[in-house]
């Protein structure tokens, strides 16, 4: 596996030194999840999927370079939307782009894992080095209703086919040198019983470490509460016994810059 020290949602110890970049370029997604708020704003919501506006290839290496020169201690490049990174071949010319002109930095992909296994050999090829994937649940029949697909199988036909991609990437991502953290939104009332097979069945495949995300309401979520901060971290103390929990999350968006611990600028560090 890389060595992950400098990448501040891999590693602890990392978070408050170093920092990650986020470069906004994969518009589409092929899911409709229920609690996504995707989209351009004015950087006034912190919501995964968001984005002030999408990069194209051909901007990314000005991109990124004004951002570094303004904040040195990034040592991640990554793609996490505001869709699904692997539905747009944006993706890949961006992250060949970044791997010649930073080769010194960590390249990173979030994904939802629907076209993973296909995608395992590539990413490894671009230099990717962390993959994280979200995985929600292991029931068709949730699946079918948190994250339907806008092609493909629908209903728990697509459930099963989402779920068994998944599982069968962290495999392939992790064969190959990649790690994997594995994401996983708590729903209220929906998926928090079944989160310890969760953390046991992507262990099982590889995975390096789990982050339990709180629902952030929004989409068709959005007239749900939150999980409480303590039933968060007496979830992430029980699943630490399977698989290691990541504690320190910013529920980044699209166009995250700068370090994890509130610094945050969703203007991506320069105007």
């Amino acid at each position: 596996m890389t060595d992950l020290r400098e990448h501040p949602c891999f590693t602890p110890e990392a978070h408050r030194r170093f920092g990650r970049l986020h470069v906004p370029c994969a518009a589409r997604c092929n899911l409709d999840c229920a609690f996504c708020g995707r989209g351009l704003d004015g950087g006034e919501e912190k919501l995964p999927g968001r984005a002030l506006r999408l990069v194209r290839p051909e901007e990314a290496a000005d991109y990124v370079s004004e951002r570094l020169a303004a904040r040195p201690e990034i040592r991640v490049l990554g793609i996490a939307g505001p869709g699904e990174p692997l539905y747009n071949p944006e993706t890949f010319s961006v992250l060949e782009i970044l791997r010649r002109s930073f080769p010194d930095r960590i390249l990173c992909l979030g994904t939802n894992g629907s076209l993973l296994p296909e995608a395992a050999p590539r990413l490894r090829e671009v230099g990717v080095s962390a993959v994280t994937v979200t995985v929600n649940t292991l029931r068709p029949e949730v699946s079918a209703r948190l994250s339907p697909r806008r092609d493909g199988p629908e209903g728990t036909a697509g459930g099963e086919a989402l779920i068994a991609a998944q599982l069968e990437g962290i495999r392939r991502c992790s064969a190959l040198g990649m790690t994997v953290k594995v994401n996983t939104v708590l729903v209220p009332g929906c998926n928090g019983e079944e989160l310890p097979e969760i953390a046991r069945a992507v262990r099982a495949r590889g995975a390096a470490l789990q982050n339990v995300m709180p629902l952030r309401p929004a989409g068709r979520l959005r007239q749900l509460t939150p999980p409480s901060p303590e039933t968060l971290a007496a979830l992430r103390e029980q699943l630490e016994h399977i698989l290691p929990q990541m504690r320190v999350c910013a529920g980044c968006r699209a166009d995250a810059c700068g370090l994890l611990s509130g610094e945050d600028a969703p203007s991506g560090c320069v105007k």
